[in-house]
Parts: structure tokens; sequence; C-alpha cells
């Protein structure tokens, strides 16, 4: 079994508070999972978490893929 992946309360909070990003999120792969987790949760900033949040919503609605936010 793999680890449990640890969600910051503030994206659970998010993510329960959207059905549709939930649902796209508990469809995710654990390893990409575990990737925005830590991404999104390591800024130690509101804005910069903030700003992660953004870009994970824009990856999980597909208007963004990972290639796009690294330029």
């Amino acid at each position: 079994n793999l680890p449990e992946i640890i969600v910051p309360e503030y994206l659970q909070w998010l993510l329960e508070n959207d059905a549709e990003m939930k649902k796209r999120f508990d469809k995710l792969p654990y390893s990409t999972k575990k990737f925005w987790t830590g991404y999104i949760d390591e800024p130690k900033s509101d804005d910069g978490k903030v700003s992660r949040i953004n870009h994970f919503f824009d990856f999980l609605t597909g208007r963004k893929t990972t290639d796009q936010m690294e330029k």
C-alpha cells in the first residue's frame, strides 16, 4: 500500500466546496496528487500558495499543462 497523501487543510476545504474539482482530484494518480500537494504547500507565503493553487486548478480543468506552467 502507498502512504497516505496529506492534503493541506486549505486545499481540502477548496476541494470539498467544489464538487467538480474534487472529482477530478480524486481521479488523479497517486504520484500526481503527491506532486501537487507538495508543490502547493511548499511556499511560505500565502500569496505563493494561492498562485500555486490557481495553477493546480488550471491543470485540473485542462486550461494549462505542467509544461506551460514553467514558462
